[in-house]
C-alpha cells in the first residue's frame, strides 16, 4: 500500500530491535504520536495488516486533529472496507462548528482503532455526494452518521444518530458504542412522498411499504423498477406501462405499481441488476416473481401479464388485449 502520510521502515538487527524498541521476534508496529501499536493478528495477514495500518494512521498529522473528508480519505474508506464516524458541519458558521468539532474529536479518540472518524464540510464536492448517499439533503447541520461499506454487498450500510439533539462528546461516544455492539439498525433510504405519474392506475411505492404491498397474497402485483433521472429507457417504457395499467385496471386483485430506485433502497435479495425492470409478483409466487424480458411493446407487456397472472383478467381488459 502507498500513503503520503505513512513512512514504512524496517529493522533487521534483532539485537537493536530488542534493545531500542523492546521487540522480540518478527513484529509490525505502527508509531503514531510517539506511541506504538502492535499488530498481533495471526490469520489472514495480507488482509488484516492493511486494515490495521489504515486504522492506526487515519487521524490527522497532529494529535487531536481529525482528517477532513476528501477524495483520499473517501478512497481509504471504500478501498479497505472500514466503517467511519462522520461529523457533517457547515464551516462557514464559524461560531458553532468549532465547538462540535472539539466534542466529536474527543468522542472519536475513545473509539480510535475500532472505527475511523472523519470531519465533513458540507461545502465541498465530495461531502455533497456523501450527503446524498446518507439521505441528508435538506437537513439542518451539524449531523453525525456512521457509514459502513459493508464489504461484499451491493449497498453500504448507513446508521442514523440516535442521541437526539445532544451532540456532546458523551452522546457521540454512546452512538459509536451502540454501533460497535450491534445495537443499531441500519438506515434505508425511502422516498417520503413518491410522485404518482398515473393516478388511479399506478400506485407509487417507497422502500418502507414495498414488501407489505408486493408480498400481499390477496393480490397480484406488477412493479416497474426505474431510475427517476438519467434513464432514457425508463422514460420510454413509462407510457407503455401506463397504457397497460389502463387496459387492465378493471381486473380485481391486480395492482400496477412503480418504485424510483434513485430515491429508494431495497435489499439485495431482490436481485435488481438493470433498469428499468418490470416484474410480476403472483399471489402464488411471491418469492419467485416473473421478470418481463420482452421489447418496448404494449402488446408484449399485456401478453406477459396474461401469461403469468394468477387472477382472472377482466372481460374488458381481455377484449382489449384480443383487439391488439
Amino acid at each position: 500500500m502507498q500513503d503520503e502520510h505513512i513512512d514504512f521502515v524496517h529493522a533487521s538487527d534483532p539485537a537493536l530491535a530488542e534493545k531500542a524498541l523492546n521487540v522480540q521476534g518478527p513484529l509490525v508496529r505502527v508509531y503514531r504520536y510517539r506511541q506504538g501499536v502492535d499488530f498481533r493478528e495471526t490469520t489472514k495477514i495480507d488482509e488484516t495488516l492493511s486494515k490495521f495500518i489504515v486504522r492506526s494512521t487515519f487521524t490527522g498529522p497532529t494529535k487531536g486533529i481529525l482528517r477532513e473528508l476528501s477524495i483520499e480519505t473517501a478512497a481509504k474508506i471504500f478501498q479497505y472496507n472500514l466503517p467511519v464516524l462522520l461529523l457533517f458541519r457547515n464551516t462557514s458558521e464559524a461560531k458553532t462548528h468549532t465547538y462540535y468539532e472539539k466534542e466529536f474529536t474527543s468522542a472519536a479518540q475513545r473509539v480510535d482503532g475500532d472505527i475511523l472518524a472523519c470531519l465533513a464540510d458540507i461545502n465541498n464536492e465530495i461531502t455533497k455526494k456523501f450527503v446524498m448517499l446518507l439521505g441528508l439533503e435538506g437537513a439542518e447541520f451539524p449531523q453525525v452518521r456512521i457509514l459502513d461499506p459493508n464489504p461484499g454487498k451491493q449497498h453500504v450500510l448507513k446508521y442514523v444518530y440516535n442521541q437526539g439533539m445532544d451532540l456532546s462528546r458523551e452522546a457521540i461516544f454512546a452512538f459509536a458504542q451502540d454501533f460497535l455492539q450491534g445495537r443499531l439498525p441500519s438506515f434505508t433510504k425511502s422516498e417520503a412522498a413518491p410522485a404518482n405519474r398515473a393516478p388511479g392506475y399506478i400506485t407509487p411505492l417507497n422502500a418502507e411499504v414495498f414488501d407489505q404491498v408486493t408480498l400481499d397474497r390477496a393480490q397480484d402485483v406488477v412493479v416497474l423498477f426505474y431510475i427517476g433521472n438519467g434513464c432514457p429507457l425508463c422514460e420510454s417504457l413509462w407510457p407503455l406501462y401506463i397504457e397497460a395499467a389502463k387496459a387492465l385496471h378493471r381486473t380485481q386483485n391486480l395492482l400496477f405499481t412503480a418504485i424510483d430506485l434513485s430515491e429508494n433502497e431495497l435489499p439485495e435479495v431482490h436481485n435488481l441488476f438493470y433498469y428499468p425492470t418490470l416484474r410480476y409478483y403472483s399471489r402464488e409466487s411471491k418469492y419467485r416473481p416473473f421478470n418481463y424480458d420482452g421489447d418496448l411493446s404494449l402488446e408484449q407487456i399485456l401478453e406477459f401479464v396474461k401469461r403469468v397472472a394468477n387472477v382472472p383478467l377482466a372481460a374488458a381488459a381481455q377484449q382489449g388485449k384480443d383487439e391488439l
